[in-house]
């Protein structure tokens, strides 16, 4: 005999309170009309999500019972019972086979009262438990069995939860020897009433293995124990944002972090989630110029996009990733090899990462679930890379002084900048301050240390604080999630904050049998201030300048000082003229007048229809439209320094006493506002069938099409009132004298750097795919996978025939076949995959392109070509082998998986150098070839069980990149300061290099007689530096190895006693090199000689045998830039970057109500997080983060409690 669950459970509780707004009226800065219009929009959408989901639960949040009809039978009842209470009615088939239709007349009748009614007379009696009413038949008992029961029967009650303490709900609870059955409620609890004390209970869940246990009147919690192999089968799919497949299934590389991982970590953003728990997936923080700072597999492609696909709910997301808010997120996959990605075909290249959010689930009470916490991150560390002190900087300054370098500086007619101690020093020169005086004055200098100032007044501990709010449940014919999330983050840096308020709506609804449709929408608002640029951006002049470390920012009571910017200091604190704003520039000053905002407002609307023809047969059309609209503000008044310089430049006297203003006096404004959208359609045809025992097919194939339209609007206004919104026109054409010397024209609109003020970009795609599977006997699996994709990106010869695009894949469960006899490893599978995947260019076009822009000078107009005509301009294509083993042991004590890829790039994006008659230096072509190769383990253990918990995750990952053709050979000097060296984002391939490979000059040691940098040049020790720059040969340099990490993984362990859990991760990056910041003695000319290496440098004769630091050159007046190359880019600065880390530690308590009976939630856990907690070790013997060797990575502590009721 078995029991019949009518239907899963649905309970759901009226909201008490009304929605609240959460925003502060005056939060983001902008504008009152356009603040309202938002906010009204905002508290709409809350209104109509919150009528909607009343009007669709309100028959489900009574408990009383309302029916009529004239003959109904027990089964319908039960059914109105269901669909009016949520409480679901378990009961023997054969009980309601004896019963007969009954007439009811019921009205708002409570619960019990109309069961009583429906059962009388039919020999059957009822007991409610939580939320289950079990229907059993009527017993007659005898007075001497009641009293008997009374005083030998027990209450039972206890509590499932998985290994990790999470609620089992659902499992199976007999009372061993009877047909008396209780199904666990969404906490994992069950109760039965009068049971004999001697009685045994059965516990089965699929799964785990079924415990027996004698009865007590309260069992507690009770721990199942997985059972072997078979929870991963069961519980495990991925999903590729085209369908979710079962991972026995499946025969490509997928790795799928779901929502108990991805919520271990503490974060704003989804991607640094990620870091050191996925398998092949590189956080290169330590990036330099072009590399990347995440990586699947290494890097496929020199010039076109190197990131990952971003896929968020089957759509590409076209947005800022790092604004959606991670509470919303379910699970995520990445997709690493041609098999699992090429479904994304031509987009798919560099893998992809495949984003679920969460939903509700049909026949599920409501729920209620909160998560807050607060982030506080240290203050940065600014003295961590060793400097020049303050009396050694004033000590090289007299130096310069006593030969003459700043003399030219001091009689400019631009009134150039001079340090503070040279000020002193010009001053005792010239007899208006006495030697006594001046050097009371260096003195105070030398006792200075800007950092001090920086600290005290730039920095400060971050603050990010994270709320999240979500309601989710369902009925047998809707469910719902609807979501809102508000962040605050205050960086640190004083003056920089950023916020973000989300509000996120899924609904699905079975409107008939076979059909689904479902409509989400997503709404994000952030809002971003930087008013302060950081120390490094705090310089004397524009260009290569740095503050003296002695400099001051404030005084001994906070106020702010100034210091030289554009002119020396005496001469702006004496104006020429007093209409002359003052002319002073004050660093601490300027971070509280800037106004300086980006705020996006960022929509996604999703709706989908799925239809089931017969089982297994599905018809599935899919859109979304997604629309980004970033309001870039930069107010400065007219208190700002650069708009008062900006006035005094151009203001002019004329010869009858009046003053003009070609720069109006009053604020700038500049505005870059940008508007993305996108419209995304799919129709797509599913087949997932089985055939006996032994053969299932699963298949899909369908059409996408895509535009994404870019357009961007750059604006500048002078004369700004920013109360009235008003501004002054300006002549940008006119040529004016400026103010101390020199002419020019007032500049006029600029779009980042580009000149630009508006422009705009309109791609579309379109694509056929197909995608096969093939499973026999449950131990063979065939996939095949096919797309062709088309873009107005590529030529027209390519365009009229797409790429095709493919990828085929088989696995082997060794495990199941019947000569298999290795029971200390139950489970072993076989896979391999070989395709193709795609990567495209999007500033490449296969038609000629240019900029129209209008000169400053004469108005007319002209254009720049950038992009020459290229016909056959094509995709990249990545071909990869995949060849892997998945195994576990008995009782999936050690479990895992070892896999080895190899992969080939055609088509790469190259630069070929065109013909001088062609009046083009060089354009992107598909010249390059690349090949790749790495091995990626996966290895899990469960190493106690019991009171005590203990498991480990073990990741190692090996990936490496090749250029196996090239056209274009760079020089010696182009390979050593290309962008795995240095931070200037060049890349000059090599073929049969890595792309990212440190090059070095060989190092000869130091001169011991003058302590200058010794190079080689053809076998023999050399100081023409010249000469070694121009004519060291490529095969002379010393090639190191990779720039980014060839070994890296992670090392994860979690341990678990009753309701505490504890877990650490530890990372690692091995097999690569970077390059050691030093001095250069070149940078005396812009007063940045401030690395600590220049009181180590070789001063006598004999130094050279303990430093390799240069000599300080006798003649600082040369240009010495050679000279410096050979010791800054030689191979005694290059370090390796292997390093050992304390990734994070988090610590959790969950309460429950056994031992807690206050608690009025379901569930309740406080949680502790700390991130980037330092270096557990290092190669190199500097003590310096590879990762950032300028400021270490800051460690974070994050404090936060999760509950659900």
């Amino acid at each position: 005999m078995k029991f019949i669950q009518l239907f899963r459970w649905a309970v759901f509780a009226v909201p008490s309170k009304q929605c609240q707004r959460i925003m502060s009226p005056d939060l983001f800065g902008i504008n009152r009309t356009t603040k309202n219009k938002w906010l009204m929009r905002i508290n709409l959408t809350i209104v109509v999500m919150t009528a909607f989901l009343m009007q669709v639960n309100a028959a489900s949040f009574a408990q009383r019972i309302t029916l009529k009809s004239n003959s109904i039978t027990l089964k319908k009842t039960f059914i109105e019972i269901r669909k009016q209470t949520g409480y679901i009615v378990l009961y023997e088939t054969e009980l309601l086979n004896k019963t007969k239709p009954i007439k009811l007349n019921l009205t708002d009748v409570p619960l019990v009262d109309a069961l009583k009614i429906m059962l009388e007379g039919q020999n059957l009696d009822f007991s409610i438990t939580d939320k289950s009413i079990v229907v059993k038949e009527k017993v007659d008992r005898s007075f001497f069995q009641k009293v008997k029961d009374y005083f030998l029967n027990i209450d039972v009650k206890g509590r499932l939860v998985d290994e990790n303490g999470q609620p089992l709900a659902g499992a199976s609870v007999t009372v061993k020897g009877t047909e008396l059955k209780i199904i666990t409620n969404e906490k994992g609890e069950f109760s039965f009433t009068s049971l004999d004390e001697k009685a045994v209970l059965v516990i089965s869940f699929i799964g785990y293995e079924t415990k027996e246990l004698a009865v007590k009147a309260d069992l507690g919690t009770i721990r199942m124990t997985v059972s072997t192999g078979e929870l991963e089968e069961v519980k495990v799919s991925y999903n590729t944002g085209y369908q979710t497949l079962p991972k026995e299934r499946a025969t490509g590389s997928f790795v799928q972090v779901d929502n108990k991982l991805f919520e271990r970590a503490v974060s704003t953003n989804i991607m640094d989630r990620l870091d050191g728990v996925v398998s092949g997936m590189l956080f290169n923080r330590g990036a330099r110029g072009n590399q990347d700072l995440i990586s699947i597999r290494g890097r496929n492609t020199i010039f076109a996009n190197a990131s990952p696909l971003i896929v968020v709910d089957g759509f590409p997301f076209d947005g800022n990733i790092d604004n959606i808010n991670p509470n919303d997120v379910e699970s995520i996959t990445v997709l690493k090899d041609a098999a699992a990605a090429s479904i994304w075909g031509a987009r798919a290249g560099n893998g992809v990462v495949v984003v679920v959010t969460k939903s509700g689930k049909r026949n599920k009470p409501m729920e209620v679930s909160l998560n807050n916490n607060v982030t506080i991150g240290q203050k940065p560390d600014l003295y961590a890379e060793p400097r020049i002190s303050s009396t050694e900087f004033i000590d090289l300054e007299r130096s310069l002084f006593d030969q003459g370098f700043y003399t030219s500086r001091e009689n400019s007619a631009a009134h150039s900048v001079l340090p503070e101690a040279v000020e002193v020093f010009i001053q005792q020169r010239d007899g208006k301050i006495s030697a006594h005086e001046a050097e009371r004055q260096l003195n105070v200098l030398r006792n200075s240390d800007v950092r001090d100032d920086f600290n005290r007044y730039f920095y400060r501990n971050s603050i990010n604080q994270q709320y999240a709010l979500n309601v989710n449940g369902g009925t047998d014919k809707v469910s719902y999630y609807f979501s809102s999330g508000y962040d605050k983050n205050q960086a640190a840096l004083r003056e920089n904050y950023n916020t973000r308020f989300t509000l996120n709506s899924l609904n699905r609804f079975r409107p008939v049998k076979n059909l689904e449709i479902t409509a989400g929408v997503n709404y994000i608002q952030a809002f971003n201030q930087t008013n302060n640029p950081g120390h490094e951006s705090i310089t004397p002049q524009i260009g290569g300048y740095q503050l003296a470390p002695y400099a001051r920012l404030a005084d001994e009571m906070g106020n702010a000082l100034p210091i030289a910017r554009d002119y020396r200091i005496g001469w702006v604190g004496n104006p020429q003229h007093p209409a002359l704003l003052d002319w002073h520039y004050r660093p601490l000053d300027e971070i509280y007048l800037a106004d300086n905002t980006l705020t996006t407002y960022d929509t996604r609307l999703q709706t989908s229809g799925n239809y089931t023809f017969i089982p297994g047969l599905n018809a599935e059309v899919k859109y979304q439209y997604q629309r980004s609209l970033t309001e870039g503000r930069n107010y400065q008044s007219v208190n700002v320094y650069e708009v008062r310089n900006l006035i005094n430049q151009f203001t002019q006297f004329n010869q009858d006493g009046s003053i003009r203003y070609p720069v109006p006096v009053g604020g700038t404004m500049f505005q870059d506002n940008r508007i993305l959208s996108s419209n995304s359609f799919r129709g797509q045809l599913n087949f997932n069938r089985s055939f006996g025992e032994k053969h299932a097919i699963a298949t899909l194939g369908g059409m996408e099409a895509r535009e994404v339209v870019a357009d961007r609007t750059a604006n500048k206004f002078y004369g700004y009132d920013d109360d009235l919104a008003t501004r002054t026109t300006v002549d940008f054409l006119s040529s004016y004298p400026k103010r101390p010397s020199g002419s020019g024209t007032i500049q006029a609109a600029t779009g980042g750097g580009v000149g630009q003020a508006i422009s705009g970009t309109n791609n579309r795609y379109l694509s056929y795919f197909f995608n096969g599977a093939y499973t026999f006997d449950k131990r063979y699996n065939l996939s095949v996978s096919a797309r062709w994709d088309a873009s107005n990106l590529f030529g027209v010869e390519t365009n009229q025939r797409g790429i095709p695009l493919w990828s085929a894949g088989l696995s082997w469960n060794a495990s199941k076949e019947k000569f298999y006899q290795f029971d200390w490893l139950p489970y072993l599978r076989v896979r391999g995959t070989y395709g193709y995947n795609g990567n495209t260019l999007n500033s490449a076009a296969a038609f000629l392109t240019a900029y129209y822009l209008t000169s400053s000078s004469t108005g007319a107009r002209y254009a720049t070509i950038t992009n020459p005509a290229n016909p056959s301009l094509r995709w990249e294509r990545v071909r990869m082998l995949n060849l892997a083993v998945d195994f576990a042991t008995k009782a999936n004590r050690i479990s895992g998986s070892i896999e080895y890829f190899q992969k080939r790039g055609f088509d790469i994006f190259g630069d070929p150098l065109f013909p001088p008659s062609a009046g083009i230096g060089s354009v992107r072509r598909n010249v390059a070839n690349t090949r790749g190769k790495g091995v990626d383990i996966t290895l899990n253990t469960i190493n106690t069980k019991g009171a005590i918990g203990w498991s480990s995750l073990f990741l190692f990952s090996y990936a490496q990149d090749f250029i196996a053709k090239y056209d274009l050979n760079p020089t010696s000097s182009q390979l050593v300061q290309s962008g795995a060296g240095t931070a200037s984002g060049l890349l000059y391939p090599i073929e049969g290099a890595p792309l990212f490979n440190l090059y070095s000059y060989l190092w000869g040691g130091l001169n011991p007689v003058t302590g200058a940098p010794v190079g080689m040049l053809n076998g023999k020790k050399s100081e023409d530096y010249t000469a070694i720059v121009n004519q060291t040969k490529i095969e002379d340099l010393v090639s190191h190895g990779s720039a980014v990490p060839v070994f890296f993984g992670g090392f994860r362990n979690e341990f678990s006693f009753r309701n505490f859990n504890l877990s650490f991760n530890i990372t690692y990056k091995l097999g690569y090199y970077f390059r050691r910041n030093t001095v250069r003695y070149n940078d005396a000319n812009y007063w940045a000689i401030q690395h600590g290496d220049y009181s180590k440098r070789w001063q006598n004769s004999g130094d050279e045998l303990n430093t390799y630091i240069p000599s300080m050159p006798d003649v600082p007046f040369i240009n010495i830039s050679r000279r410096d190359d050979i010791y800054a880019n030689s191979s005694i600065t290059a370090i390796k970057g292997d390093h050992i880390r304390l990734q994070d530690i988090r610590f959790s308590y969950d309460f429950n109500k056994k031992n807690f009976r206050w608690l009025l939630t379901n569930r309740l856990q406080v949680y502790f997080f700390a991130n980037q907690l330092g270096l557990l070790w290092r190669a190199n013997k500097f003590g310096l983060d590879p990762d950032n060797q300028v400021i270490p990575t800051v460690s974070t502590y994050s404090f936060g409690l999760r509950t659900a009721f």
